[in-house]
């Protein structure tokens, strides 16, 4: 029997036409708890809709990092059937297909020292690969290294047997590569998840540092982000620091990062496309991957 779970949000511009899905291009995100897509009309330079599922109340999620199990992303696993059952957007054909993979199984490495042979042993030395991992890659064209990430297996072959030609990327593969252009100075972009949050850090096109951090609750959250402030000397006072992700004002973590972080703003859309009304709802640094996914030259 297929598990059904219902969207959190479902939203399509009334332009969607299931006749002209050959022209668009469909986004897909994957983590360990939810899933999610986009449409992205290409010919317009729009995005006409998007989807998002969450498999368990995010409250209740267990956020440990010592249970290597929750890379397997069985949720995504026991759901995706009945998700493409569900789905009539999904069972249209796209001109192509872009799925992102957001865990914490990756490292980077410089191009001058990577080795596609090797691709094991370098996310071997951070993260040890089970069995049921198979290792993967990006080129990062816009700062000359190779993120390598492991993914599990059946998750794998599920998605690339339902869609075969799809490009796959990792999530910090599709942060580095949509932010690194975006501002001159210094700059702290955090992007909020539910299991842990990424840290990227930017000045003059440069990657300056780029990691990922469970957290079980608040105090975890800032002890991290003011650790990665210490160990590269920037002042919580007077940095430039940008939130994505799906967190509100109205949140503990904001309230507690805003005790320390006084130049706290919230991401904005891109201004490389263009967005349906139906987005207006939704917060515009929420789903940032997902929606700048298109950009990336990988």
């Amino acid at each position: 029997m297929l598990r059904v779970v219902q969207p959190s949000i479902s939203v399509s511009d009334k332009e969607f036409n299931k006749e002209k899905t050959s022209k668009y291009i469909l986004s897909i995100e994957c983590s360990l708890n939810g899933f999610s897509f986009s449409v992205f009309n290409q010919e317009q330079n729009k995005f006409l809709g998007i989807e998002v599922y969450y498999f368990q109340n995010k409250k209740l999620i267990p956020q440990d990092k010592s249970n290597k199990n929750e890379n397997d992303f069985h949720l995504l696993y026991e759901n995706f059937d009945g998700i493409f059952e569900k789905s009539e957007c999904l069972k249209q054909t796209f001109k192509s297909t872009n799925i992102v993979f957001r865990n914490q199984k990756s490292t980077l490495i410089p191009e001058k020292y990577f080795d596609e042979n090797q691709k094991d042993a370098f996310i071997d030395f951070n993260d040890k690969i089970s069995k049921n991992e198979d290792v993967f890659f990006d080129k990062l064209n816009k700062t000359q290294v190779y993120n390598v990430y492991a993914l599990p297996k059946n998750v794998h072959e599920k998605l690339i047997n339902t869609f075969p030609q799809a490009n796959i990327f990792h999530n910090s593969s599709v942060l580095i590569e949509s932010l690194i252009e975006q501002k001159k100075e210094k700059t702290v972009f955090v992007n909020v998840g539910d299991l842990f949050f990424d840290i990227i850090i930017t000045e003059n096109k440069n990657l300056i540092f780029q990691n990922s951090f469970s957290y079980k609750t608040k105090e975890d959250f800032i002890y991290y982000v003011l650790f990665v402030f210490q160990q590269l000397k920037i002042n919580p006072e007077t940095a430039n620091f940008i939130l994505l992700g799906e967190i509100e004002k109205d949140s503990s973590i904001y309230k507690i990062l805003y005790k320390y972080i006084r130049n706290i703003t919230f991401g904005e859309r891109n201004k490389n496309f263009s967005f349906s009304n139906v987005f207006n709802e939704i917060p515009s640094h929420f789903y940032h991957n997902l929606l700048n996914v298109n950009l990336c030259e990988l």
